[in-house]
């Protein structure tokens, strides 16, 4: 009886030919649907026209900042994005962690790794997709409420 459910596409934004073209490889490997663009215009495009479960972004891209594709995608969409990346500054990391990605990956990164990070987007990603909870976390005098969304509230009793 033939698999009726799709597979989750990946969306891989990579400008080196050799590392796109091992990423592919090893989702090929892996049996993973793949849609592999370079520049960052193509990616902002493809992640919106082709909706992928998750995104392996690369920061150094001809066009423009990796950095500027994630707070682009991070404008209308919570889909998981893993950056792939040779910049191994923790300034570059936080920059792009700042800027809404999910994980970060340095290169050369073991495939099995990624494939770990990957997994994990997708749990986090479900996660966040479940019903929210609003809670109240009491402190001293101060109340502050803290419901699913990244806003929060505090009251003080002063």
């Amino acid at each position: 009886m033939p698999n009726s459910a799709v597979k989750p596409l990946i969306l891989v934004v990579e400008d080196d030919p050799a590392v796109r073209n091992l990423i592919v490889a090893a989702l090929e490997a892996h049996g993973l649907r793949h849609m592999a663009v370079e520049p960052a215009h193509a990616a902002i495009a493809a992640a919106s026209s082709q909706a992928p479960s998750i995104v392996l972004l690369d920061l150094g891209l001809p066009d423009m900042d990796g950095v500027k594709v994630v707070e682009s995608v991070r404008a209308w969409s919570g889909m998981p994005i893993i950056v792939v990346s040779a910049r191994s500054e923790d300034a570059d990391k936080i920059r792009a962690l700042d800027a809404g990605a999910d994980d970060y990956l340095t290169q050369p990164f073991s495939v099995s790794r990624a494939f770990a990070r990957r997994s994990g987007a997708f749990r986090m990603h479900k996660r966040a997709a479940l019903p929210p909870r609003a809670r109240s976390i009491p402190v001293s005098c101060i109340s502050i409420l803290m419901p699913a969304s990244p806003r929060w509230m505090a009251r003080s009793c002063i």
